[in-house]
């Protein structure tokens, strides 16, 4: 196995919550990359494949190859049982290079052989070798199209089960609903908007964690009490003058087929100019708690003096959605078994 330091700061030992970003596959180790050269430094960024040729394109603080015995630096090819075995075959090393960290977001895209294998064996082996001291789990999973192949959705579906089971939350983003969304776009442009949605959702689940210079503090006990064994979330981004539009908008960014109505908590997270008023700032919460009929909010804000307009991150979690019902059945109760 080959695991190497690419000279990355590492401020993330400056915040008292210990944030492991890991990429595993094609998709994962590209987030990673993209989180690595747009400057992210609260968070330790892990890349992991089999492939040696795309790892070398990545930048990280940790590189780490798999299964060089297994697959001789290549890839699996979309098969489950090989990744496994990739994964297997070096699994001590990838666990000490990932240490003990109190917030584990896995980065995956489903189908493939290293997202929908590789990844849930590792996020199990994990949790049978830390057991009530495992971090907690997020998974931001990628769908592919439905007309990419049964094949690929067979990968998906028993990849989606086994994630969901051993996660605390399992974020889906779904090329279907990119398409639906963003079609008319060039598609260089709406994969581009993916991958900034899926890079800022990070950035923002990483920076909302930070103690420093917040107005509403969002801590971690708040994140881990929303996620806790929540089973499937969707975020979103969104900005306005407004901050109650911006919220709104956020919700609206979702690539998921989830009713915002169905969760069962919210964790928000506002970026604000200095211009903002409490009443504006407080308009965030109070839309979810009445047009979306939740309960449940965990809220933080920071104020932003180089910003004109606010920003606006949700984190919807156990959400329903019918298509991760027709691939797994009913996800509350598959976290029952």
């Amino acid at each position: 196995m080959a695991s190497s330091r690419a000279g990355l700061p590492t401020r993330f030992e400056e915040i008292p919550t210990k944030i492991t970003v890991l990429g595993v596959g094609g998709a994962g180790i590209k987030a990673i990359d993209s989180l690595a050269r747009s400057g992210m430094e609260l968070a330790k960024l892990v890349a992991l494949d089999s492939d040696l040729n795309a790892l070398r394109q990545v930048k990280a603080h940790e590189i780490i190859q798999v299964g060089e015995n297994t697959l001789r630096g290549r890839g699996s090819g979309g098969d489950i049982s090989l990744a496994q075995k990739a994964v297997d075959e070096d699994l001590d090393k990838v666990i000490r290079t990932l240490d003990v960290c109190d917030l584990l977001i896995a980065v995956a895209g489903l189908g493939g052989g290293m997202g929908s294998g590789g990844l849930p064996y590792l996020l199990k082996a994990i949790r049978d070798q830390y057991g009530d001291k495992a971090p907690a789990m997020i998974s931001i999973v990628t769908i592919p199209f439905r007309y990419e192949g049964q094949t690929k959705l067979k990968n998906v579906q028993s990849g989606l089960r086994e994630i969901v089971v051993v996660n605390d939350s399992v974020v889906v983003n779904m090329n279907d609903v990119l398409l639906e969304k963003f079609g008319e776009m060039p598609a260089q442009v709406a994969y581009a908007r993916m991958d900034n949605i899926l890079k800022m959702a990070i950035n923002y689940i990483v920076e909302m964690l930070d103690p420093r210079d917040t107005l509403q503090r969002l801590d971690f006990p708040d994140l881990k009490g929303m996620i806790e064994r929540s089973g499937i979330g969707f975020i979103g981004i969104g900005s306005h003058r407004s901050v109650r539009k911006a919220v709104e908008s956020a919700i609206d960014t979702r690539l998921l087929d989830a009713d915002p109505t169905s969760a069962s908590g919210y964790l928000l997270y506002l970026k604000i100019p200095p211009t903002a008023s409490l009443s504006e700032v407080i308009d965030g919460p109070r839309l979810i708690t009445e047009k979306y009929d939740v309960e449940r909010i965990s809220f933080g804000a920071r104020l932003n003096p180089m910003l004109r307009t606010p920003e606006s991150f949700v984190y919807a979690t156990g959400v329903d959605s019918p298509f991760v019902r027709e691939m797994i059945g009913d996800v509350k109760e598959l976290l029952r078994e």
